[in-house]
């Protein structure tokens, strides 16, 4: 069975200069996926694709606004959040789910530095 990873944006992925599009990082993830035959990567931007979130994620909003964004599912569990995944994606496919306390602890962070 394929581990299915997800990478939700809201309104592309925004780095210190630039916002690239789902499709700009499907290009240029493309070849991350060669040696992980057992992965089906998708990259979602909810601004042009629907998705239905769920209440972790919500919870992450909540509390993190826009900053929660990208979010990342395997297997439609959420996994982490406000980065875009390493290239190694092992970690990933054996992680645990996120906990409230762990977004809460990202919120408090993420305020710090605001």
């Amino acid at each position: 069975m394929k581990n299915k990873i997800r990478v939700i944006f809201e309104g592309g992925f925004k780095s210190c200069c630039n916002v690239f599009s789902a499709d700009q990082l499907k290009v240029f993830t493309n070849s991350w996926f060669d040696k992980y035959p057992d992965i089906d990567f998708d990259i979602i931007d909810i601004e042009y694709t629907p998705w239905k979130s769920e209440p972790m994620a919500e919870f992450a909003y909540k509390h993190l606004k826009k900053e929660a964004f990208p979010l990342t599912y395997c297997n439609d569990i959420l996994v982490s959040l406000a980065h875009f995944p390493e290239r190694d994606f092992e970690h990933i496919k054996n992680t645990v789910p996120l906990t409230e306390d762990q977004i809460l602890k990202q919120a408090e962070e993420v305020k710090q530095n605001l």
